[in-house]
């Protein structure tokens, strides 16, 4: 029974020996330094497209407030004179652009940028640990007994040295 990860090594068969090999040269290769800059970049782009689309929400709800501080003063000039229609229309098209700035706002919601954002982070956290893990993996499989240099990928190359 393996206690450690060391005893787990020693108990491997040679298939199984040869297989983790492989299996962590796939791991080595998914959580490259490369692809962890690709994400990272990623994820720059989209926290300045949310910026921009927040930007953007704020400035049409200043907007919405506007239209709503200005709407108690146009009902007190229709209290003061019912029959001012011209005020009464006014204040009829300043609800109606309200209408339609609510209505971009909440189309303007980042929602799937922010699902994305979400899911690119676990990823990448996801990647960094595995780039970790299979650093020490590999450093662990040279120094086992049936391990060697020549069994194992290069530590370099878990590390990104050379690229």
């Amino acid at each position: 029974m393996a206690h450690n990860i060391d005893d787990f090594l020693e108990g491997l068969s040679d298939h199984a020996w040869d297989t983790l090999l492989a299996v962590s040269n796939d791991l080595q290769d998914s959580a490259s330094p490369g692809r962890i800059e690709s994400l990272d970049k990623f994820l720059g782009q989209l926290r300045n497209e949310i910026d921009g689309v927040n930007r953007r929400r704020d400035a049409i709800g200043q907007k919405v407030a506007d239209i709503d501080a200005l709407i108690p003063a146009i009902d007190a000039c229709l209290r003061e004179c019912p029959d001012a229609l011209d005020v009464s229309l006014f204040r009829h098209l300043l609800l109606g652009q309200r209408a339609i700035w609510k209505g971009e706002i909440e189309e303007l919601r980042p929602e799937g940028k922010l699902r994305k954002k979400y899911d690119t982070e676990r990823k990448r956290d996801l990647l960094v640990n595995l780039r970790a893990t299979v650093i020490e993996l590999n450093a662990r499989l040279a120094a086992a007994p049936r391990g060697g240099a020549a069994r194992v990928a290069s530590p370099a190359k878990a590390e990104g040295v050379g690229k």
